[in-house]
């Protein structure tokens, strides 16, 4: 678990040991930044807040990630950013118990190419960890993109969620403890909900939407 870091004095970067070294290589580094996402490049200014041991172990810790191919990824600071702030609604909404309601919930903006399976997969892995959550749904709108996110998800973490062909597969992996992490369409969720009375992971006020 290796973070570099280059730097010209006005220009800093940080990536993870397994970006591979030639010369398309530097696509791969990433700046730091505030948290209004003003870029910190000065070395001066990001030693003083990258290397803070809070900021420095936290990455280490928690945003580091390896795939099934041993590549290790590190996050950019948006995914980061994106992660925690959901991290936070989610805990902040259970202790409010303000759950199943608009103000429980939210969305974050992620543009095409910038990592929204890896942003969804490390909210996922630290949030059910959380004692109070049961299952986590990745509800998607199209029946292809049931399967490709399950498969994007498993590049990150091996059999680790668990994906249906059917409503009456996705009622059996509700029953399931193998996973607690379950991707879905919405119409078969919507033909689960009607069609069954007591799910105990799906009753409308016990959920907190994201």
């Amino acid at each position: 678990m290796q973070l570099f870091v280059i730097s010209n004095g006005t220009d800093s970067h940080y990536f993870a040991n397994t970006t591979a070294r030639n010369k398309n290589s530097f696509d791969f580094t990433m700046n730091w930044a505030k948290v209004d996402n003003n870029l910190i490049k000065d070395l001066k200014d990001f030693t003083a807040t990258f290397f803070q041991k809070h900021t420095l172990l936290k990455v280490l810790l928690y945003y580091l990630v390896f795939d099934v191919s041993n590549t290790l990824l590190v996050m950019r600071l948006y995914q980061i950013a994106a992660t925690e702030r959901i991290l936070w609604k989610i805990k902040s909404a259970f202790e409010a118990k303000n759950w199943s309601k608009p103000e429980s919930g939210g969305f974050i903006w992620h543009t095409a190419g910038s990592g929204k399976n890896l942003t969804i997969f490390k909210v996922a892995y630290l949030a059910i960890e959380l004692e109070f959550i049961d299952k986590i749904f990745f509800v998607v709108d199209r029946k292809d993109l049931d399967y490709q996110t399950m498969k994007k998800y498993q590049r990150f973490s091996p059999d680790s969620v668990n994906g249906s062909d059917s409503t009456a597969g996705l009622k059996r992996n509700l029953d399931k403890d193998d996973n607690k992490i379950i991707v879905t369409t919405i119409q078969k969720l919507n033909n689960l909900m009607k069609s069954e009375d007591d799910l105990p992971y799906l009753h409308p006020t016990g959920g907190i939407y994201f």
